[in-house]
């Protein structure tokens, strides 16, 4: 069973391949990405998303 631990910030959408491949799109549009590392678990990646939908495409 997955163990999950709430990490400060806020994302808008999450996408996870294992526990060690997880990234994000925070309300700003930026691309974050897991670090493991407890005094900063998630880093702001270069570039930005596209933008998040959720659900299936229309």
């Amino acid at each position: 069973m997955a163990v999950r631990t709430q990490v400060s910030g806020v994302l808008v959408a999450i996408a996870a391949g294992s526990r060690t491949n997880v990234w994000g799109v925070n309300a700003s549009g930026e691309i974050c990405r897991y670090t493991s590392n407890d005094a900063s678990s998630f880093v702001v990646m270069p570039g930005a998303g596209a933008g998040h939908r959720g659900g299936d495409p229309e």
